[in-house]
């Protein structure tokens, strides 16, 4: 179908993207109507690669048509088209060149936005290294379709040709399960954002031969954004210390079973106390089926 189509990528190669968004036909091949580097006007516009790849701050509109923004601080390149071919195998085709990390699309609503941090188009994609940012194991089971292609794949949140409402029904699960990590989702985000968001977060130890950080949650269960913050300081490092892994240890084991196959997801070691001493409860567990949606 045609529709509006806008692209929210970081970990980019901003030069070579462009690029291929210029080869791909996503951006016109016309001069634009207007360019403004760091704010400011500007007159003699080079070409788009050079000028992105020279500049920090950096608008290019075509009219109404389409827009390139980039921000070399903020991690961010967005590029967005009026009107466009908008299906799942033309987004693959597309982003199946681009170098970048991670991408979220627009969405069919408006009103469906919940802010920059949120994952909350019909689309995302990782690429390359960018498959580190989200929890492995979530990949495979979570209410989505997948499009893999080489190193690139694409979640799609909602079929394309269903009303908005019933778009929103299929989609909100897939957005909530791969919200940023430190709402508690499964989505690390870009490194500047995360570490915004962890200011409070702090592991009570630290044991330095196997890089492991450790928690103890005293009480009850532990905060899903605890558990995602956790999760994500092996992404994105947080402290003078190595993290590569990390164990949450219960003095309620009851708590520790019942946040068992929430931890297995994020492959958080799970641990409790018990009148026997420290025990490991995720040792040999079985993760629960999964039950897909019937248009996944």
């Amino acid at each position: 179908m045609l529709a509006e189509l806008q692209l929210n990528l970081s970990g980019a190669e901003p030069r070579h993207l462009v690029e291929c968004a210029l080869t791909a036909g996503f951006l016109p091949a016309t001069p634009p109507t207007a360019v403004r580097i760091g704010g400011a006007k500007v007159k003699d516009a080079r070409l788009l690669g050079e000028m992105v790849a020279g500049n920090d701050e950096l608008s290019v509109t075509w009219g109404e048509d389409a827009i390139l923004q980039y921000s070399r601080a903020r991690d961010h390149l967005t590029l967005h088209r009026s009107r466009c071919e908008v299906s799942a195998e033309s987004l693959v085709a597309l982003l199946r060149d681009m170098p970048f990390e991670a991408c979220t699309t627009s969405t069919l609503d408006p009103s469906w936005w919940q802010g920059h941090d949120s994952i909350h188009g019909w689309a995302f994609a990782i690429k390359g290294e960018g498959h580190r940012l989200v929890s492995q194991r979530v990949i495979d089971r979570g209410p989505w379709r997948l499009h893999r292609d080489g190193d690139l794949t694409v979640f799609q949140f909602h079929d394309l040709d269903v009303d908005e409402g019933t778009a929103l029904a299929q989609a909100a699960p897939g957005h909530a399960l791969l919200a940023p990590m430190w709402q508690g989702g499964h989505y690390a985000g870009q490194s500047w954002a995360f570490k915004s968001n962890a200011y409070d977060y702090k592991p009570q130890f630290y044991e330095r031969a196997t890089q492991t950080s450790v928690l103890l949650i005293h009480e009850g269960e532990a905060p899903r954004r605890t558990i995602g913050i956790a999760a994500g300081s092996r992404i994105h490092q947080l402290f003078t210390e190595q993290v590569s892994r990390v164990r949450i240890v219960y003095m309620d084991e009851e708590a520790a079973k019942r946040q068992l196959e929430m931890l297995w997801l994020y492959s958080i070691e799970s641990y409790a106390m018990t009148g026997k001493g420290e025990i490991r409860i995720d040792a040999g567990y079985v993760p629960l089926e999964v039950d897909l949606p019937s248009w996944v």
